[in-house]
């Protein structure tokens, strides 16, 4: 496989690169990268697992990863684009993620906290993967006793408007089995909110 290095485009006083080329791009041409986000749900706490493709989330939000640079390879882009500003991308994920619950017409936001990020190749494309939890902001909140819940998020697509985001619904496992992993919708730029009922 011939890797080629990507276009370079001046924005200001920096560099950014093609958010289609993922900073190293290869002989044959592939479509962007959609994100992804798994989900799972106990009583007290919302597990969020995001894949977001570093070429588009730089496009975004550039200071995440402040050693970016051109690079002729994988390996290079790898390297280079791990050194993540842990701080700065908790302040994206967080203005950009919303875990709200209802219970009796009353409305309580949960607060997120960041587990890990880390970024990852993924085919063609670095990931950007981020664990996430989202907590109730008191005690006696929980999911088994509210209506239902809405997360919201918008990453990436609140300026890449084409941009989507898979989102599953990981079931527990159970009798050994492996964990079930169910796709409930496709977050687009004009829909970013998700409705589960707790029926």
């Amino acid at each position: 496989m011939t890797i080629t290095t990507g276009n370079l485009f001046r924005l200001g006083a920096g560099i950014a690169l093609s958010f289609l080329t993922c900073f190293v791009q290869t002989s044959n041409a592939h479509p962007a990268a959609d994100s992804e986000l798994q989900l799972a749900t106990s009583d007290n706490k919302v597990s969020v697992h995001l894949e977001i493709p570093v070429d588009q989330l730089y496009t975004v939000a550039p200071k995440i990863f402040p050693q970016a640079k051109m690079v002729k390879t994988m390996t290079e882009a790898l390297e280079i684009f791990s050194q993540v500003d842990r701080a700065i991308a908790q302040q994206y994920l967080f203005s950009h993620i919303k875990l709200t619950t209802t219970a009796q017409e009353q409305t309580s936001q949960w607060l997120p906290h960041l587990t890990a990020t880390a970024v990852t190749q993924k085919g063609h494309d670095l990931m950007f993967v981020a664990n996430l939890a989202l907590v109730p902001p008191t005690e006696d909140t929980n999911l088994s006793t509210e209506q239902e819940f809405t997360l919201f998020y918008d990453g990436v697509m609140h300026q890449i408007k084409n941009h989507k985001v898979k989102v599953y619904q990981l079931e527990q496992a159970s009798n050994n089995q492996k964990t079930k992993q169910k796709r409930i919708k496709t977050l687009r730029y004009n829909d970013t909110n998700l409705v589960l009922n707790n029926d």
